[in-house]
């Protein structure tokens, strides 16, 4: 979704909650288009903002505004649903699991996270979809499929597998944890910044000279992206030590 489009979506939402009592939602977001959200709302002073994904930790987020009568700890949020999926025979990934219910002619922004496990997946959506995915889904990928309707607290959080980078920089610059965690020289990083092709914390990052932190996520198109753990002390000689994780 583009940011303009995000934006005039969002004031309609929060005009629908406000003036007719209604909750209003987007569907599932990526985590550039969350940022985009919370800074655009708190520059608009649209308030009441909740981004909610299902699971804990879910990565794609619906952003929803209540009216008052609403509590977003008691709503049910049953806007969106679970389907679990059990192969015959096969093992699908996560991408055959989302090439298949986009085979049905749905949005990208109908589906949240995916949790793929040996044998059986699981994903959430938006009610409708979740609903024609559970009638419809017979085979993912190479392997057939039953496909069943479930609650959304049911669908597990995906698993995440990452390895452990340490290294050290001069300083807690933007290109400088880049070219640690990806293993680029100085020159590379720098480059790959000034091309666009490096996020931080999901939103495209130009400045080489950036400062990151711990927690902060960073990406590089094309290779992936990790995530800053601690950077909180010095070598003997002066440099900073970094811990991170890359996800494989």
């Amino acid at each position: 979704m583009e940011r303009q489009e995000l934006q005039a979506r969002l004031r309609e939402l929060n005009s629908r909650a406000q003036r007719r009592g209604m909750v209003g939602c987007t569907g599932f977001l990526t985590p550039a288009e969350q940022q985009w959200a919370l800074a655009d709302s708190r520059q608009a002073g649209l308030d009441g903002l909740v981004l909610w994904g299902g699971p804990p930790q879910s990565e794609r987020k619906m952003a929803f505004f209540f009216p008052d009568w609403a509590d977003p700890e008691d709503y049910p949020y049953d806007e969106a649903a679970g389907v679990h999926l059990t192969a015959r025979f096969g093992a699908p990934t996560h991408r055959d699991v989302l090439g298949a219910v986009l085979s049905l002619g749905v949005e990208r922004h109908a589906v949240g996270d995916i949790a793929v496990m040996g044998e059986e997946a699981w994903f959430i959506a938006l009610a409708p979809v979740a609903r024609l995915a559970a009638q419809s889904l017979e085979r993912v990928g190479r392997a057939g499929v039953r496909a069943e309707l479930t609650p959304w607290q049911s669908v597990p959080v995906p698993v995440v597998e990452t390895r452990p980078v340490r290294f050290t920089v001069q300083s807690l610059r933007l290109d400088a944890a880049v070219s640690g965690l990806f293993r680029l020289s100085r020159t590379e990083a720098q480059n790959a910044v000034a091309a666009g092709r490096v996020s931080l914390n999901h939103l495209e990052c130009q400045r080489a000279d950036a400062r990151v932190a711990a927690d902060d996520v960073i990406a590089l198109r094309g290779e992936g992206k990790g995530r800053i753990c601690t950077c909180d002390s010095l070598t003997r000689k002066g440099r900073v030590a970094v811990e991170a994780e890359r996800w494989v």
